[in-house]
């Protein structure tokens, strides 16, 4: 469809009815046009100029209800098409189109975790500094998917809150309100999953600069774990991470800090795990 946007844009644009026809009896051609485009393309701001509309309709067709993992889910590549548009800054909250806020309003917590997930992994990938406006964006963004789940505490985001643990991750944005950000979101459930380890060893890292904030996200990081029934080999594949932690939180001169370190020790030891004694 691209090669045809640079070929002929007006000759693309009378003939978008045809390749997008509204009768429902050829909703099948429809929707095929749309995954092949999804799919296959990385949204262009000529593109997104175009196509608009079928934007806003894929926005207003999500079910809140649906969760999908699969690797070529067309709903999960509308997220990160917008994404890649809220990067560029061809697309923006409160803006007429409204296409982000309606996604925000409609998508499954796992498919807005997927978004912050995309967003996450792009920036830690990167080398070098990233754009100061696209980090304000995504800053932007972070803070208002946090104000949004203290605003809608009845609406499931758990996935979405422990996905943005990727832009702490990342080392992108500044050390400690990103570290803030963090424990918020642990403070409001978010589910880190698979990704403790990454973020415990990333909280060593930074520790020794912000052991208060440290050991407190990692803090309610072993409460989650220790809340599963599951919790043995979480605990164990985070271990030296946690023991640096609490060993610099302890040594810190942070008094916060080192309560909240000793209490974290002494509930390890009390489950079992014996090695934590050495942080006390």
């Amino acid at each position: 469809m691209l090669q045809l946007l640079y070929l002929d844009r007006p000759w693309l644009e009378a003939r978008l009815s045809c390749i997008f026809p509204e009768d429902a009896g050829e909703a099948h051609l429809r929707e095929a046009a749309w995954e092949s485009y999804l799919l296959d393309w990385i949204p262009s701001v000529e593109a997104f100029e175009v196509l608009r509309a079928e934007y806003a309709r894929a926005d207003a067709a999500l079910d809140p209800g649906r969760v999908s993992e699969a690797p070529r889910d067309p709903d999960g590549f509308l997220a990160r098409h917008l994404m890649i548009l809220l990067w560029s800054g061809t697309l923006a909250f409160d803006d007429p189109s409204g296409i982000l806020d309606t996604f925000y309003t409609r998508a499954s917590d796992s498919l807005r975790a997927r978004a912050a997930d995309f967003v996450g992994r792009q920036l830690m990938q990167m080398e070098g500094e990233v754009d100061a406006v696209v980090l304000d964006r995504f800053g932007d963004l972070w803070e208002r998917r946090l104000q949004s789940a203290v605003e809608e505490q009845e609406r499931p985001a758990s996935e979405e809150l422990g996905a943005f643990a990727w832009f702490f991750i990342s080392g992108k944005f500044d050390e400690n309100s990103s570290l803030e950000r963090v424990d918020r979101a642990l403070a409001l459930g978010a589910d880190v999953g698979h990704d403790a380890y990454l973020l415990a060893k990333n909280l060593a890292a930074v520790a020794p600069a912000h052991p208060r904030l440290a050991v407190a996200c990692l803090d309610k990081i072993v409460r989650g774990i220790l809340s599963r029934p599951d919790s043995a080999f979480p605990i164990v594949a985070i271990e030296t991470n946690t023991l640096a932690v609490l060993q610099i939180a302890r040594g810190s001169d942070d008094d916060e800090a080192e309560q909240t370190a000793t209490a974290l020790a002494n509930r390890l030891v009390a489950r079992g795990y014996e090695r934590f004694e050495s942080a006390l």
